[in-house]
């Protein structure tokens, strides 16, 4: 019975330590070369692109919306 209860807390355990599932995040991404700018889900590395937010954004759309907005972003 010790054997089964310990098993069940221990399952629990690792239940509630991890996240449900990540949030999606959006970063408006410059190219340092052309200077235009993407919407991507992955954070740049700083070589091949630069993030033009520090903290991203929820949705595309939102962060569709700051890219258009931007004027450090070519056209």
């Amino acid at each position: 019975m010790r054997k089964i209860i310990a098993i069940a807390i221990a399952i629990a355990a690792a239940a509630l330590s991890t996240p449900a599932r990540a949030a999606a995040s959006f970063y408006v991404v410059q190219d340092p070369k052309t200077k235009q700018c993407t919407v991507d889900t992955t954070k740049p590395d700083g070589k091949t692109g630069v993030a033009m937010n520090s903290v991203p954004y929820k949705s595309k759309n939102e962060a569709t919306k700051a890219m258009k907005a931007d004027p450090n972003c070519a056209k």
